[in-house]
């Protein structure tokens, strides 16, 4: 629309009311983005009130960095048990032989997956057992057999 044009309004009326683009926009107010505005009102005319309450987005609680965060999805995850639990399987299953093909397998398929798991149930917003069955409902027990 050219800077100059003309705009009619009340179409059904037999008033004409004429004013040009840039009157209208010199009649608005500069909007304060930082202040949330709620219009409880409801009118078109636009009484706008402040509201009270005013929701900071600082005020969200947070990780303070991303190593704070993966170390504590790695500790949520694992757990004492299977810490505890690991010199034994590697005792018991052959020592290095056991502890490179473990850890290859965990690299290859393990991390993964459980970065994947934590993508996927932040972008749902669901637990470890609800990811599984929103990709698949056959999937579910995955979620269930990696909570015990």
């Amino acid at each position: 629309m050219p800077k100059n044009s003309k705009v009619t309004q009340r179409e059904h009326s037999n008033e004409h009311v004429t004013e040009s683009v840039a009157d209208l926009l010199a009649l608005e107010e500069p909007v304060d983005y930082k202040q949330s505005i709620l219009n409880v009102a409801g009118e078109a005319g636009g009484k706008q009130k402040v509201a009270e309450e005013e929701l900071d987005v600082e005020d969200r609680p947070a990780w303070n960095s991303k190593l704070q965060y993966i170390l504590a999805q790695i500790g949520f995850s694992v757990g004492l048990g299977n810490i505890w639990r690991f010199p034994y399987l590697c005792q018991k299953n052959g020592g290095g032989a056991y502890l490179v093909p473990y850890l290859v397998l965990l690299i290859i398929i393990g991390i993964p997956l459980f970065f994947l798991e934590l993508a996927v149930g932040q972008r749902i917003r669901r637990g470890s057992i609800g990811v599984w069955h929103y990709v698949c409902p056959r999937l579910g027990g995955i979620g269930f057999s990696s909570c015990i």
